[in-house]
């Protein structure tokens, strides 16, 4: 393959990364994921495409789908704390607390450029999801002595 057709692959995988993101904002997430799909194919290594697709699929709740993608991106990029954020969003739309408090410590770890506003963010829904935890567990306690009675 010359440079020039790597070039245009780049180019392509770069438009359709691109309009992958555009439909994201507009609320466009089946079309969404599919661009980002199409750029994979022409660009396996583009963390970015598997991040967007990966919240594509969260939007559209296949949070399996989500997840895998949100993984893919950490294996590429391993320092990029806003996947180790969106993969705790989808562990506690899964109900797995104790991984989405897990990968919210890991955002925070991961930051390099400390803006409050991002902070916030994650504190507040690291506290979120320690609060959900434990409302579960307390459920889980009730329901037992409940049981027992």
């Amino acid at each position: 393959m010359c440079s020039s057709d790597l070039e245009q692959e780049n180019n392509l995988a770069l438009a359709y990364s691109n309009r992958c993101l555009t439909e994201i904002y507009l609320q466009d997430y089946l079309h969404a994921w599919q661009d980002c799909t199409r750029s994979l194919q022409q660009q396996s290594d583009n963390y970015l495409a598997y991040f967007h697709r990966g919240l594509a699929f969260y939007r559209l709740g296949d949070y399996s789908q989500a997840l895998t993608d949100y993984n893919q991106t950490i294996r590429l990029k391993p320092t990029y704390y806003q996947a180790y954020y969106n993969r705790g969003l989808v562990q506690a739309a899964m109900k797995n607390y104790p991984l989405a408090l897990a990968d919210f410590n890991q955002s925070l770890g991961q930051i390099t450029n400390w803006q409050p506003d991002t902070l916030a963010t994650i504190y507040n829904d690291r506290s979120e999801e320690h609060t959900s935890e434990l409302q579960s567990h307390s459920d889980l306690v009730c329901r037992l002595l409940l049981e027992k009675k």
